[in-house]
């Protein structure tokens, strides 16, 4: 052939050759990545001759040495050469301060090669937990927060990277519970037969409010309760991670709540809770969005208590608040359903003791949110005062700058007052035999500012009766009968009542207090200083 056409044909050749490097290339880089497999199963392999025991023996050491607070125990290691899967049996996670009783709980635990991710050129780890049980006690939470070494810094990924040498992309947890025991003679908490799946957790570092992996929890709350979730994660975030999906909780009992509730006067004796919504929790950003919560039957006081040594539980939470740069709660809800309950106050600072309360209880809260809005939030509340006073409360309150303006108006009519004795004793020194009281109240809040009042009746009051006094001393009974005469000098005679209003003008007191502390601080000092008009010479009353 001649010479040109030799180059002719050279040159016109000469275009495949980049796509022929193309595909050189690719098997090029499957040989890399098969070889890479390869080693790692060798290295399985050979660590499977040396023997199970070492390995265990070396990982235990290894783990342990990551750990800040904690040690780990593994009862028995295997190891599968063919496959590259690890198992270990009987982990055991102890905090060192308060070792007993375990903070974790591994019945099995199997780490394995994710062997689909092999076709996209991705060496991952899949896990598996069986039956694992987290519990945690007060003197353990105490712990935590008293290490002051955030969860983060204390060596749990480097811990599990010794585990297995592979990056975890998807994780099954399987029954599993989660237990906190407040107190030792105290029902716990549990959380048990939860289930985890996540996926695609070994993702590159995402965007602000993008959740890559795929996430579905659900379980078994109190007993009787179940909760689930189903929504994205992104595992990568920092310095933790982040979650946004879709939340249910379904008959949660509330009486397990009452050791948790003692720690903030709250006791709850009876009551479900049911709610759904939407959840965005992340470095950034902290977004609860509540379309429906419905409390069912619930039986609840606030406890005032005479003071004493700090509460442990809360004073521990105080000492591990979030810094200012944390994001706060972004808190919407759409509307909130109290149902047939039954709700008090009692003060255990007097004596007697009394609890004041509304039975028959029913509230209708719609439209709240924590963001400053020129949309007030509604609530409708309905009951029986004391078992017995028909009662009727309207609240609008509008956030803004931290604390809410808010509107109240009151009503409680026709309540049997021998339900009150208790309190009538505590701060007045005196019972009655006979009564029906009454109140009506306006309170409007703007700011720190309030501007209202409170006025009480009491109808057909008879405070000495010798029947009911017979067993009282004589002092009680000469007491209680110059209150009975007070009483009747204050009474209407035509209306046979006793009426006084007390006026409130001026700043509020409690710069940290919410708007619903101050309300009802506001109801209740404005109520006994009305509800026993004339026996106190230090009361300053202004008659309407």
């Amino acid at each position: 052939m001649p010479r040109n056409a030799l180059q002719k044909a050279a040159s016109e050749a000469a275009p495949p050759l980049p796509a022929t490097r193309r595909q050189t290339g690719r098997l090029r880089t499957w040989h890399y990545f098969l070889l890479g497999a390869g080693v790692l199963v060798g290295l399985l392999a050979m660590s499977g001759a040396i023997g199970n025991e070492p390995l265990r023996r070396s990982m235990e050491a290894q783990i342990n040495r990551r750990l800040h607070g904690y040690t780990m125990r593994i009862a028995k290691l295997r190891l599968q050469a063919i496959g590259g899967s690890l198992t270990l049996e009987g982990v055991e996670i102890r905090q060192i301060a308060h070792p007993e009783p375990p903070l974790a709980v591994i019945p099995l635990l199997k780490a394995s090669v994710e062997w689909r991710q092999l076709f996209f050129l991705r060496l991952v780890a899949d896990f598996m937990l069986e039956r694992p049980s987290v519990s945690m006690n007060l003197a353990q939470l105490q712990g935590e927060v008293a290490s002051g070494v955030p969860v983060q810094d204390r060596g749990w990924q480097q811990a599990v990277q010794a585990i297995y040498p592979l990056k975890i992309n998807s994780l099954r947890i399987h029954d599993a519970s989660l237990v906190y025991a407040d107190n030792a003679s105290d029902r716990p908490l549990r959380v048990t037969h939860l289930n985890v799946q996540a996926s695609n957790i070994r993702n590159i570092h995402s965007r602000e409010h993008a959740y890559p992996s795929p996430i579905e929890m659900d379980g078994t709350v109190f007993g009787s309760g179940r909760a689930a979730l189903k929504g994205h994660a992104d595992f990568l975030a920092e310095p933790h991670f982040g979650i946004q999906g879709q939340f249910r909780a379904t008959s949660i009992p509330l009486d397990d709540l009452r050791p948790l509730g003692r720690h903030w006067n709250v006791e709850t004796r009876k009551g479900s809770l049911s709610a759904n919504g939407e959840v965005e929790y992340a470095p950034k950003v902290r977004r609860l969005h509540l379309p429906s919560v419905v409390l069912s039957g619930v039986q609840a006081d606030y406890v005032r208590r005479p003071p004493g040594a700090p509460d442990p539980l809360r004073a521990a939470i105080e000492r591990s608040a979030p810094s200012t740069a944390t994001p706060s709660w972004d808190l919407s809800l759409d509307r909130l359903q109290l149902v047939d309950s039954n709700v008090g106050l009692r003060d255990e600072t007097r004596a007697p003791a009394y609890r004041v309360f509304v039975s028959q209880a029913g509230l209708d809260v719609n439209g709240f949110s924590n963001r400053s809005s020129s949309r007030p939030a509604t609530a409708l509340l309905s009951g029986q005062f004391m078992g017995s006073g028909k009662t009727r409360g309207h609240v609008k309150f509008w956030p803004v700058d931290g604390v809410s303006d808010a509107d109240l108006d009151l009503t409680i009519e026709a309540t049997d007052m021998r339900t009150m004795n208790d309190l009538f004793r505590a701060h007045g020194k005196f019972d009655v035999a006979a009564g029906v009281f009454s109140l009506y109240s306006q309170l409007h809040l703007r700011g720190r500012e309030v501007d209202g009042y409170v006025k009480p009746l009491f109808h057909s009051v008879e405070i000495y009766d010798s029947r009911q006094d017979a067993d009282k001393s004589l002092f009680r009974k000469v007491y209680e009968g110059a209150v009975d005469a007070a009483a009747k000098i204050l009474t209407n005679p035509k209306r046979k009542q006793v009426a006084t209003t007390v006026e409130i003008h001026g700043p509020v007191s409690g710069p940290k207090s919410s708007t619903l502390q101050i309300v009802g601080g506001l109801v209740q000092n404005a109520f006994f200083k009305a509800v026993l008009p004339g026996f106190d010479q230090q009361i300053g009353v202004k008659k309407r």
